[in-house]
């Protein structure tokens, strides 16, 4: 066959083509019985073809529904894909079974959306929209609650259950294929009856607008750059009640301060600014697959003096905890504790403040944990 930017073309006999997209899968000769195909009972509307706007990746264990600002609305609600939004489509797994879609197609414009019926503690929601991407996690879902966000170029997360929650948001600017800016604001916790607003300003800067109540939140940024990922991380800054952060990085560097600028009231004007250190102590590698279990390996090199790499691998997005004990099992240092994306990570310690001696290392995360011996000469 071939393609032009807006349609295919089967050359190979049979008049098959349009705007409509399609699977490349494996040959037929590689199943035991032929396939059964059954006619279409209705045309691929041709507005599907091509969408500019958002695209929505839900969390696949529990219902969800996106309200357009104007009408009609999509989603999956109790096993079925609804549909009635113009110009939106569901992005359904190539699958042999029934299997909920796995991201909404939207035409450009604002929406509001709706995941419930949670059956999994953990939940997750993703938007990509151009050159910006979004991401929102948490833990603790309950099967009668309901998370509710609003996606205007913004992404705001509304709470109307009864308890408070704790939020994961990373915000990504993709600059090109090989090089991306990613905030993430961790431990973010939104009261009953509150909300929270993650927008981008300036270009490469973030803006948060804190709830009613206030928030303490933890930090990180990374700089993708296709053969490494400098990082940043500080933990426990505070946001008062109602005011805005806006969070102005030097992605150049980010060994440096980050300054950050604080509107009080949220009235669009600074009125103070401060500047927040980098206490990162972790590399990410960014080459090679995504680890398929965790891992804790022995540090290098071993015995060390006074600093030593400890490397660990990540499966899935969590919470992890890396922390030093003495011999006679007294905490001594986290090295680290936040959430982790999958991936390679390589731990620094500088143990110059610390006497000679074995110490032990242990990395716990879910259900693992896991232990290696050091050794401190001097």
């Amino acid at each position: 066959g071939s393609w032009t930017s807006s349609t295919w073309i089967n050359q190979g006999g049979a008049n098959w083509g349009g705007t409509a997209g399609m699977y490349m899968m494996d040959q037929v000769t590689q199943y035991d019985a032929p396939p059964i195909l059954t006619a279409p009972t209705e045309a691929v509307p041709a507005a599907i073809a091509k969408v500019d706007g958002p695209e929505v990746y839900s969390d696949p264990s529990s219902d969800v529904l996106i309200t357009g600002a104007d009408s009609g609305w999509i989603g999956h609600v109790a096993g079925a894909i609804v549909d009635s939004l113009p110009g939106a489509y569901p992005n359904d797994p190539p699958t042999g079974a029934y299997t909920p879609p796995w991201s909404y197609v939207l035409p450009p414009g604002a929406y509001r959306v709706t995941q419930n019926a949670f059956t999994d503690t953990l939940t997750s929601l993703q938007v990509y929209d151009g050159g910006r991407i979004f991401i929102y996690d948490r833990g603790g879902a309950g099967p009668g609650q309901k998370d509710l966000f609003n996606y205007d170029g913004g992404f705001r997360t509304v709470n109307e259950d009864s308890a408070a929650k704790v939020v994961t948001v990373s915000h990504i600017i993709v600059e090109d294929t090989s090089h991306e800016m990613a905030f993430g604001i961790a431990r973010f916790t939104v009261p009953p009856g509150d909300s929270a607003e993650w927008t981008p300003e300036g270009g490469n800067r973030l803006k948060i607008t804190g709830t009613g109540s206030g928030s303490s939140y933890d930090m990180y940024l990374t700089r993708f750059t296709g053969d490494a990922a400098p990082r940043y991380e500080h933990a426990n800054l505070s946001i008062a009640p109602g005011a805005t952060h806006i969070i102005a990085p030097d992605w150049n560097d980010l060994t440096n301060p980050v300054l950050i600028y604080i509107d009080e009231g949220s009235d669009g004007s600074v009125d103070d600014s401060l500047y927040a250190a980098n206490t990162v102590g972790i590399e990410e590698r960014v080459s090679g697959p995504v680890p398929g279990r965790y891992t804790l390996r022995q540090n290098y090199p071993n015995p060390f003096n006074p600093t030593t790499r400890i490397d660990i691998g990540v499966p899935r997005t969590g919470e992890v905890l890396v922390t030093v004990y003495d011999v006679l099992g007294r905490e001594v240092e986290t090295l680290l504790d936040r959430v982790l994306t999958p991936g390679e990570y390589t731990i620094t310690w500088d143990a110059s403040a610390r006497p000679a001696g074995v110490y032990y290392v242990r990395m716990t995360a879910g259900d693992f944990s896991n232990m290696v011996r050091l050794v401190y000469v001097k």
